[in-house]
């Protein structure tokens, strides 16, 4: 058996985008978390959904992981996870997000007044 949130924080400190991302819950019902002071957060979270669809896993923006999942999803994941999480590295210090997002940036929904 895999522990996602264990393997996903591995990835996390490889990539050293440890100040980007955490991972919390339970290893019954994890969740990649942005952390909400983080510059360019909407560009990272589309960008992520970009990825991960184009591996064939779909994401809504909450990434949940569970038991459901078999290990062939969760090895298909962490190898897409180790893709994606590497590129953030590199993108966030330079800045050029427009250059590896094919759409534009997601938009909250909804504004704390």
């Amino acid at each position: 058996e895999i522990n996602v949130a264990a393997v996903a924080i591995k990835i996390i400190d490889r990539a050293g985008v440890g100040k980007i991302f955490s991972v919390s819950g339970l290893p019954c019902w994890s969740f990649l978390k942005i952390h909400s002071n983080t510059r360019k957060a909407q560009e990272i979270r589309t960008y992520i959904i970009q990825e991960l669809c184009e591996n064939g896993i779909l994401s809504i923006g909450s990434h949940n992981i569970s038991y459901a999942n078999t290990d062939s999803d969760i090895k298909e994941l962490t190898r897409a996870y180790e893709n994606i999480f590497e590129k953030i590295g590199l993108v966030n210090e330079s800045g050029k997000w427009e250059q590896i997002l094919k759409v534009k940036p997601l938009v909250p929904i909804f504004e704390i007044r």
